[in-house]
């Protein structure tokens, strides 16, 4: 050991460093540091050494042995230090440690196994190069399927030797995940520091690192698009259906309109389903509690969805039955511009995010980011889930394989079932009592017999995983353990910093009418998976959302978290698209509006799809769309029926216009007058500001169709309107509509309505488009935005 000096820091970081002083003292008692290196670098500072072990003209004992030294010495400075940040480094050295061992030792030998499953256990919590750590992921899978026992005791001198090592890592990993104690000065006047203040001090700390370690994700996928989602016995939907989100054969935006109960969530869970291979967030397709993905009155029928992207290519999944009989999305392979985020944002995301205990809400976000760039981060109850499936399929297999080596060896299964017990007969009636190492340097596997010495290698492999599978089960029962999450925790912390940036300038963009300064993002300040949100005020204070906002505001602030997250994934992988499942509608309506308004500008070159129920909020969400030239798309679904599923509705020019259409076929004089006042009144309305037609301004600034007919009349008199404007103008329908109040009053023919309907219909061709669903607009040469419509 370097040294014995007296230290004093915390319980946990004291237990750390001494637990990894323990593991340098048992590699020491195998191979002790020569003084010669001690009394050569004792001087020298932490960065001189970490120069000189990647220093090739070291030899590789010396680059161990000096490697242990600073393991130690960073260590036991960070006792005094009361700093776990150097406890890290030093943890970080060990892996490197671990490695050189592995290079040292023979290929494919019992020690060179023992340093490598030292390595990937270090490997585990602490902070690695990506290239070594693939360096020892590759030179294990080497020895991962031979019958090689690992010698612990010729790397490291502990008790119980794998054992010992684990429960010594244990506590370096809580002490290496601990916090540095915040110091603040104290308050100079008398209000003391609140909850908030610390939270605020903290979040100024956060600052965004270029961290090697952060995963480098695949960005192939970025720019890619859905054109069309196809399904077929998956959820409410029994038969085929297929949506599309194409205009003029381009992949566009989409509001999705039906009533409640009318299957929008099946074709949004049907995307997610084939994009991700899970719905609603979750990959447990096995729960009574969730909605089934199999279509009830179809249960023979395999539930699939198929996806087609902008690039012409196709992902199409099922849902299968495993060997383990639980119910996946098959394939399992997800492209990399689904992998980062969930694409959907749901009612329930937004209910449960501020409501959410600060310790649990940073938890939310271990479905995103994850630490592997070639795979789909899950929740960790998901992950439970999926390992459980592998445990049973692990026993399985090793009861099979017990089941063909027993009479081999002329022994009774039960005496296989346990890896202690078949190692044991592995010694005894394979090896004659010798240990697995003196077996192996005699070459002795020569002489087995192929199919034993086959079964036994198999039943190895597969005890080894079944006990991998069995730790990381018993792990995620913890899902707030840092350790866990280490490598993908390192990556939140720099996301939420930029998430932090966007989620407030977008707020200050929309809630002007408070004096907030920042709203701030603060990751693992209150916990190790905390996740904080704090305001800061113009008058310098401090609070918490709940504290100041109406649940309107904060149901805002918690869209606004998710599509800055969704921003943050899009710079890194993701595509850009984003799924708004009914999530605007208990929104107050100003804030939805501006909410939607900040959407379409500052994700304007995303693929947005809302889904609503609401027709009127339908309408607005639709100007806004056209307000801002966004393409879309507009699916309407009709109704729905148990044995049939959603029915979408035939492909109509604009739904605006499709009630009144329908009442001109009834022939019924009020109803058409009605519904071609209405539509009437809406043209002359959007012509006035879209055109910039001036009107006199009336109090309250409420406007009749007698207010705005004039004024527009006049605008269109010799434009390609012309025609239409004055048929208009001299209707019987037109001077009834403007001249009373109550439009119950019109006494209309049923010819007179339907002519005066049909100019409506005909002026309101003039002025928007059927193919982009665009107003005309500009004050000097109105038009649509694809330009094929113009006065």
């Amino acid at each position: 050991m370097v040294g014995n000096d007296a230290i004093r820091p915390s319980a946990t970081l004291e237990a750390g460093v001494r637990a990894l002083r323990d593991i340098v003292a048992a590699r020491q008692r195998v191979s002790p540091i020569p003084e010669r290196i001690i009394d050569l670098w004792r001087a020298a500072t932490d960065e001189e050494i970490e120069r000189a072990t990647r220093n090739s003209n070291l030899s590789r004992h010396d680059k161990i042995h000096l490697t242990f030294y600073h393991v130690d010495r960073l260590a036991l400075d960070a006792a005094p230090r009361e700093d776990p940040s150097i406890l890290r480094v030093s943890f970080s050295r060990l892996f490197i440690g671990a490695v050189y061992l592995a290079q040292s030792k023979r290929r494919r030998s019992a020690s060179q196994k023992a340093a490598l499953l030292m390595a990937r256990l270090v490997a585990e919590g602490a902070r690695t190069p990506k290239s070594l750590n693939d360096e020892v992921e590759r030179m294990y899978a080497e020895v991962a399927d031979d019958t090689i026992v690992p010698d612990w005791k010729n790397i490291i001198s502990l008790p119980d030797g794998e054992h010992s090592f684990v429960e010594l890592l244990s506590l370096v990993r809580k002490a290496a995940a601990s916090q540095r104690p915040i110091s603040i000065a104290p308050s100079t006047g008398d209000r003391e520091l609140s909850a908030a203040d610390f939270l605020a001090k903290a979040a100024l700390r956060q600052i965004r690192t270029d961290d090697e370690a952060e995963t480098v994700y695949d960005l192939t996928d970025q720019d890619i698009r859905l054109t069309s989602v196809s399904t077929e016995g998956f959820r409410g939907s029994p038969n085929e259906i297929t949506v599309d989100f194409t205009n003029r054969g381009k992949a566009v935006s989409a509001i999705i309109f039906g009533e409640n109960g009318t299957g929008k969530s099946t074709i949004v869970d049907a995307v997610e389903f084939a994009a991700q291979g899970r719905v609603g967030r979750s990959s447990n397709f096995d729960s009574p509690l969730s909605p089934s993905l199999r279509s009830l009155p179809t249960k023979e029928m395999t539930p699939s969805s198929r996806l087609i992207l902008s690039d012409g290519t196709t992902i199409e999944r099922r849902l299968e039955l495993s060997t383990s009989d639980h119910l996946v999305a098959m394939p399992s392979e997800v492209r990399p511009g689904f992998r980062l985020a969930p694409m959907t944002i749901k009612r329930s995301d937004i209910l449960r995010f501020l409501d959410t205990d600060a310790l649990e809400r940073g938890t939310i976000l271990l479905d995103y980011f994850p630490a592997e760039a070639g795979v789909l981060a899950t929740r960790p109850e998901d992950q439970a889930h999926t390992v459980k499936g592998e445990i049973a399929e692990l026993r399985i297999r090793r009861s099979g394989l017990s089941a063909l080596l027993a009479p081999l060896l002329g022994v009774e299964e039960d005496l296989l079932e346990s890896r202690q017990k078949f190692e044991g007969v592995v010694r005894q009636q394979i090896m004659h009592g010798m240990t697995a190492r003196d077996f192996e340097e005699s070459d002795g596997w020569k002489d087995v017999d192929s199919e034993i010495r086959s079964l036994v290698r198999q039943l190895y492999e597969t005890f080894a995983h079944l006990n991998s599978a069995m730790k990381r089960y018993n792990e995620l029962g913890n899902p707030f353990n840092p350790v866990l999450h280490k490598r993908q925790t390192r990556i939140l912390e720099n996301v939420l910093v930029d998430v932090g940036n966007q989620l407030s300038s977008a707020f200050l963009k929309i809630g002007t009418e408070y004096p907030v300064t920042s709203l701030d993002v603060v990751f693992a300040a209150s916990g190790p998976l905390s996740l904080d949100m704090v305001v800061r005020l113009h008058d310098g204070t401090n609070c918490f959302p709940q504290q100041l906002f109406s649940e309107a505001y904060q149901d805002l602030i918690a869209l606004l978290f998710f599509t800055s997250v969704a921003k943050a994934a899009s710079q890194r992988e993701q595509a850009r698209v984003l799924i708004m499942d009914d999530i605007l509608q208990s929104v107050d309506a100003s804030i939805r509006h501006s909410f939607v308004s900040y959407l379409l500008s500052d994700f304007s070159d995303w693929q947005l799809i809302f889904t609503v129920h609401d027709r009127f909020w339908r309408d607005r969400l639709r100007d806004l769309l056209s307000g801002y030239e966004h393409e879309f798309s507009e699916i309407n679904i009709r109704g729905w029926s148990f044995s049939e599923g959603p029915a979408l509705a035939a492909y109509d020019s604009d739904a605006m216009t499709a009630d009144l259409r329908l009442a001109i076929s009834s022939a019924e004089p009020i109803s058409i007058g009605l519904l071609a006042g209405k539509l009437l009144e809406e043209i002359c309305n959007q012509l006035t500001w879209r055109i910039g037609i001036p009107i006199v301004r009336n109090r309250d600034d409420r406007y009749t169709l007698g207010n705005l007919w004039p004024v527009v009349h006049q605008r269109l008199l010799g434009t390609r309107a012309d025609r239409s404007i004055r048929s208009l103008a001299t209707q019987r329908g037109l001077r009834n509509v403007s001249a009373h109040a109550e439009a119950i009053s019109l006494t209309l023919s049923s010819a007179e309505a339907t002519d005066f309907a049909k100019s409506v219909l005909e002026l309101y061709a003039h002025v928007r488009c059927s193919n982009c669903r665009g107003w005309i607009k500009g004050a000097t040469a109105p038009s649509c935005t694809c330009q094929l419509l113009s006065l």
